[in-house]
């Protein structure tokens, strides 16, 4: 699942990659939707 990937790269990446990529991932939710 993507959320799992996610979990895992948030011990690689700082608060602001990963502030980053979420939103982008809810920017991407919010097309589908």
């Amino acid at each position: 699942m993507v959320w799992q990937h996610v979990k895992k790269s948030t011990i690689i990446l700082g608060p602001e990659e990963y502030r980053l990529s979420y939103e982008y991932m809810t920017r991407n939710n919010s097309k589908k939707a």
